[in-house]
Formats: structure tokens, C-alpha cells, sequence
């Protein structure tokens, strides 16, 4: 480490811990006999995590699926992170929140969680999250083509998991996958966390990295592995990114009557409708 920073280092150090707690809490979640109660356990987990770090903004929920006005579709996802600007589609049943689902306009983040990450759950996750809708609803400055950028990383796909095979196996499984799968760049995953062992980071485009440079092109993936800081590294970039993503919902208005419009149109068939004119309501008009 060059040069002794100490703000830095507690920094490093207490998303270390709270990789290392991560791990300790989801190993209580063996007494559970049932795999689907361990299942939402390591969910609500990292949940928890997240709630903890994310701007109040971010309203962090479990998963449902992701729609887009065109009647688009995603698969059912475990995490969504939403924009304090979206339509929220909460349910309570009991004292107990149903799992909800979001617009994809509105969804700043989808996660993908798994107990171990191997190779039948890497292409499981990756093909789900490869069925999040793309195209969006929403206006902004026609001038401001970061912005834009960045709205079209949204929603930010993450894949995270409590452990998982060694890293050569994995990236060799990553590549066969993608290739496989002849998936787009837009597709593919941005962020794979296998807590305490590696992360896979996926370039974006506009975006530099100290680490790889600016020369590599958007959607190489960057792998990190070997520290004892590993764990923490991964998670502050998770919530950097999230937190960064987040900043677009001030500078973005969000589109939902055409979701009103679409769904009168396409799917309500007994829909009446008569104009009052102005006119005969207003004199001086």
C-alpha cells in the first residue's frame, strides 16, 4: 500500500467487515431445512445491506418482474432497486410486504441472489436478467448526451452470490455462456459478486477505469481477485455504482401516461369515451 491514508484504509476496512458479516449471516441460514426459506433469508440479507448504504432515495424491494409500456416482461428478479421518482406497486398481506414488481423506467438496479454461484446458477442468472425490457419512456435535455449515457446502463444487472467456484472455471463459463447465448453487450451482466473471492466488472460505455485504462472497449469485463480486501472492494463498487445511477432521477421526468394510453388502447376492449368541449363550459374561453 503506498503511503499510509488512514481515512482510506477504515474506509477498506469496514466494507471488509461488512463482506466478512455477510458471510456469517447467511451461514445461520442453515438451520433452515427448507432451501426456499434459505433462499429469501440471504435475500433479505443483502436487503439489508443495501438499505443500509443507498441513498434514502433508493427504495430497495423484493423482487417481482420488470415491465416496459410495450407489454415487455421480465423474468421474476430478487432485488430491485427503485428510483424515488417511480410508481411503487408495494403490498402488505398481514404484517408481511408482498414482493412487488417496477417499470423499467423506474428501476435503477436488478439483482440477481444466490447461495453459490455455479455454473447451472451463472446461466440461470444470467439468462433472466438478460429478459429485462430496454426501451424506456422518458424526456430530458436533447443536449445532454452523458445523461443519456447513462440512462440506457439502467437497469444496472447484478449478480450476486454468498460463494461460488473458483474463478478460472468461472470466467471460463462466463465466455462459453455469452458466446453461447449470442448475447448483446446491453444483455450481458454488468456486475458478478462471488463474496470474499472475486468480482466481475463489465465496462460501460464513457466510463474510465485507473485499473484497465480507457483503452479497453466498452463491455470488456474487468476480474478482480486476491486481496483480503476483495469483499469489501466489491460491495463499495456495487453501491457506488448504484448510489451514481441513482443521481439520474433529477435530471430525467419520467413518462407514465403512456403507460395509461397503451394499456387503454391494447388491453381494455370496453373502454368509453366523449369529449365535453370547452366551449360549452367556458363562455369567455
Amino acid at each position: 500500500m503506498s503511503g499510509y491514508k488512514p481515512g482510506l484504509v477504515e474506509i477498506a476496512q469496514y466494507f471488509a467487515g461488512r463482506a466478512n458479516r455477510l458471510d456469517d449471516e447467511a451461514k445461520l441460514q442453515k438451520i433452515f431445512d427448507n432451501p426456499a426459506d434459505r433462499g429469501d433469508a440471504k435475500e433479505v440479507i443483502l436487503q439489508g445491506f443495501l438499505e443500509d448504504h443507498l441513498p434514502k432515495r433508493c427504495a430497495i424491494i423484493r423482487g417481482g418482474f420488470i415491465f416496459d409500456s410495450f407489454g415487455n416482461k421480465s423474468g421474476q428478479v430478487d432485488l430491485l432497486v427503485t428510483s424515488e421518482f417511480t410508481l411503487q406497486f408495494n403490498q402488505t398481506v398481514g404484517k408481511r410486504e408482498t414482493k412487488s414488481f417496477n417499470c423499467v423506467e423506474g428501476t435503477i438496479a436488478a439483482i440477481s441472489v444466490n447461495s453459490k454461484l455455479d455454473k447451472e446458477n451463472l446461466c440461470k442468472a444470467i439468462d433472466n436478467l438478460a429478459t429485462l425490457p430496454r426501451a424506456k419512456e422518458y424526456f430530458m435535455n436533447p443536449y445532454d448526451q452523458m445523461t443519456d449515457e447513462l440512462v440506457k446502463q439502467t437497469p444496472f444487472k447484478i449478480i450476486f452470490a454468498y460463494s461460488g467456484v473458483d474463478l478460472t472455471a468461472f470466467m471460463r463459463y462466463l465466455k462459453e455462456h455469452i458466446k453461447t447465448r449470442k448475447l448483446s453487450i446491453e444483455q450481458a451482466p454488468d456486475l458478478i459478486i462471488v463474496n470474499n473471492q472475486y468480482y466481475v466488472a463489465k465496462k460501460q460505455e464513457g466510463h474510465f477505469s485507473r485499473t484497465i485504462g480507457d483503452t479497453s472497449a466498452t463491455g470488456s469485463y474487468l476480474y478482480a481477485w486476491g486481496t483480503n480486501y476483495i469483499g469489501g472492494l466489491a460491495l463499495l463498487l456495487m453501491v457506488s455504482t448504484i448510489q451514481r445511477l441513482s443521481n439520474l432521477g433529477s435530471l430525467v421526468m419520467l413518462n407514465f401516461l403512456n403507460y395509461q394510453e397503451q394499456i387503454r388502447l391494447s388491453v381494455i376492449n370496453d373502454f368509453k369515451a366523449e369529449l365535453l368541449d370547452a366551449k360549452e363550459l367556458f363562455a369567455d374561453e
